[in-house]
């Protein structure tokens, strides 16, 4: 009878743990898929920043590049040619044979 008794608790110590391991993994299973749902909500916003800031990147490299674009239209030209010192009214036709002859 002593024998009966032990093996009826081995079995019922055996079912607690039993018990207690499923309620683990149960705990376990909804933690791993809430880190699953969290890392594709994040996967998901990075993927929107990495958009937005390459946008804003492309946009002021726009910018940036009309600027350019602009400051190098209101430079002045280094040598006036011929057509502007004309309209200029300043236009010597001996100019360009006296700097040819101090050449």
């Amino acid at each position: 009878m002593k024998a009966k008794g032990q093996i009826c608790s081995q079995i019922l110590e055996k079912q607690r743990k039993f018990t207690s391991l499923e309620s683990d993994s149960s705990s376990l299973t909804q933690t791993f898929e809430l880190i699953q749902q969290q890392r594709a909500n994040l996967s998901t916003k990075l993927m929107e920043k990495s958009t937005y800031y390459t946008k804003v990147a492309e946009d002021m490299n726009a910018k940036l590049q009309q600027q350019q674009d602009w400051v190098e239209s209101k430079k002045p030209s280094r040598e006036p040619e011929e057509h502007d010192l004309l309209s200029a009214g300043r236009y010597d036709p001996n100019w360009t044979q006296q700097k040819a002859i101090k050449s």
